[in-house]
This record gives C-alpha cells, sequence and structure tokens, in this order.
C-alpha cells in the first residue's frame, strides 16, 4: 500500500532522514538535514512509503506571504526536490515505481500558490509532473570528470583558459588556501552576486562546512597584495561543488579566477575519492561559455513549477 504525508522539520529523525539520503541514488549535500537547516530553516518534507518503508522524499522550503503558501529553490541550492530509494528493477518496473511515488509526493503538497523546483539531473522521469499541470524545462550543469593526472586534464582547458592562467602566473597572481569566507563575501557583496539573503545563507553553511573540515576557498592575490578572486568548493560524496565565486571587476583581466578554478582542479585530483568537479553550470550565456572552457560534461536536469498566480509569483520572486 502506498501512502504519502507532509511532516514539518522537528518531526523527522535527522539519522533515519540523512541515511535515506546516503543510500539514495540521488544522493547530494542539498537534502542533507544539515545543509537544509542551513540554507531553508523551518523545512518541511513529503514522505512516500510502500508498505510502511520510506521510498521517497521530498524536501519541501514552504514559505508564506500574506496569508499565500509557496515553495521556491533555497539560495545557493542548485536543485532539490523528490529523491528515491534505490530501485534495482527491470525498466517497464522501475518507471511504475518512479510513477507511483513521483504521483504520491504530489497529491501531499499543500495547497500553494507557486511550487517552483529544479530535480536532481538524476531524475529524468517527469511525466507525474506534466500529467499534473506543471510546467518542465530543461536546464543544464556542467561536471568535470577527475579521471586522470592534473597535466592529462589541463591539456583540454581551452586556449582561453590556458592563456589567462599563464597571464595570471606571468603577472605573479598567487593562490592560497583559507577557510575564513570574509573576502570572498566581500567580493560577492561588491560585485552584487549575493544579496543579503544569499550572504546570510552562505554564512550559515559554510560555518558547518568549517566545522566539518569539508570544503576550502582559494584566493587569487595579485602582487599588490589585493584579493582579485576567491572561490569556495564544498567536498561531497566523491565531488567537489564549485558552491561560490566572484571576481573583483576592476581586474577582470588579471586571469586570475581561471588561475583558481585550475588550481582548485589540481588539488581536487590529488584528495582521494573525489571523482568529480562540479561547476555548477549556468543558463546565463556568458558564464555557461567559461564553465564550457575547462572541458566538463553537460549534464541536464528538470525545473518543475506549476504558478497558481503568475503575478504574484513574480512578486514574491523579487522578494525572496
Amino acid at each position: 500500500m502506498w501512502t504519502s504525508y507532509l511532516v514539518q522539520r522537528n518531526e523527522l529523525d535527522d539519522e533515519v532522514w540523512d541515511d535515506f539520503v546516503a543510500a539514495s541514488p540521488q544522493q547530494y549535500l542539498y537534502y542533507y538535514t544539515w545543509y537544509l537547516d542551513a540554507a531553508c530553516p523551518g523545512w518541511h518534507a513529503i514522505v512516500v512509503e510502500e508498505n510502511g518503508k520510506w521510498v521517497a522524499v521530498m524536501p519541501l522550503p514552504l514559505r508564506k506571504k500574506g496569508g499565500v503558501m509557496y515553495a521556491f529553490q533555497p539560495p545557493l541550492t542548485q536543485f532539490l526536490g523528490i529523491i528515491f530509494c534505490p530501485a534495482p528493477m527491470v525498466r517497464h518496473s522501475y518507471y511504475g515505481f518512479l510513477k507511483n511515488a513521483t504521483q504520491k509526493a504530489i497529491e501531499a503538497l499543500p495547497p500553494m500558490a507557486a511550487f517552483d523546483m529544479n530535480l536532481h539531473p538524476g531524475i529524468d522521469y517527469f511525466l507525474p509532473f506534466f500529467w499534473n499541470k506543471f510546467t518542465v524545462q530543461a536546464r543544464f550543469t556542467y561536471l568535470l570528470p577527475l579521471d586522470g593526472d592534473f597535466q592529462s586534464l589541463q591539456k583540454n582547458f581551452s586556449q582561453n583558459v590556458a592563456r589567462a592562467v599563464k597571464k595570471s602566473q606571468k603577472d605573479g597572481v598567487a593562490v592560497s588556501l583559507s577557510s575564513d569566507e570574509t573576502i570572498l563575501l566581500g567580493l560577492l557583496r561588491k560585485e552584487g552576486i549575493f544579496d543579503e539573503m544569499c550572504a546570510d545563507t552562505f554564512r550559515r553553511v559554510w560555518e558547518k562546512v568549517r566545522r566539518s573540515g569539508n570544503g576550502f576557498i582559494l584566493h587569487a592575490t595579485v602582487p599588490e597584495g589585493k584579493v582579485s578572486s576567491a572561490t569556495a568548493f564544498i567536498l561531497d560524496g566523491g565531488r567537489a561543488i564549485l558552491y561560490a565565486s566572484a571576481s573583483d571587476r576592476d581586474r577582470k583581466n588579471s586571469g586570475a579566477n581561471a588561475l583558481v578554478v585550475s588550481e582548485a582542479i589540481r588539488r581536487c585530483c590529488e584528495i582521494d575519492g573525489i571523482r568529480w568537479l562540479d561547476c555548477e553550470g549556468s543558463m546565463l550565456e556568458g558564464v555557461e561559455q567559461y564553465f564550457r572552457s575547462f572541458n566538463p560534461v553537460a549534464k541536464l536536469y528538470l525545473n518543475v513549477q506549476r504558478l497558481k498566480y503568475p503575478l504574484l509569483y513574480k512578486l514574491y520572486r523579487k522578494l525572496t
């Protein structure tokens, strides 16, 4: 028998939830309780059971304004949505399982004016969302496989990246390691990449990362002693995630950002168990072109939306 229900954060057992995430084929940083607590405090969740066993969960960052409830993708969280337990089945049974679990999760959603969520890249079965009047759109991210030594990977960088790295090294730009987010946050705010909400989210997430030791920040410093570029990386389940990055526009031609990413790739190649660098990609043409220059693999993921009041959705999007 299939059942599904909505639960509040304080009704969830952290160990049970995190064990489910760790065993899921869609295991990822964004689904663990510690991350959700930092990125969207007070989150809810939908749990789907088959014969009393958890088979799917969906973190739900519910918010309410003016008596209207909605769920949007949390700040600094590339994807979220439903994830499943391992289901080793023949294909027709597997898709039947995904259909039932996704449909039950949708049935448990509370009445909302807007739902806007990116699904895990490993999920390509979206028909229950389509049948329930959700709009489904394709998006792309980039993953760099770290399946060789750094020198082999470096040979496949674009000429623009290779020139930028060479120029920055020739000009005396130095890359250093840090765990302190202060300089990076300053650049992110200065360049208008983060508003105060994103900055607060980053501080909460990075406090957890720093305590666990599962992340690092790289600074690129020009000879005058000024940090011109900084990037934060989080290590998670065999991958390094490029979590936030900013460069000083006054020194945008220094090549410092390319040097930072290149150095991060080199470091990740030397860390046991890290097999991928998640560049997080972008739907912005200029940003997409930059990440593509490091020769990653393009990975499609899906955005699902259901908007009861489209104009109200646009207003709330500006406020959140």
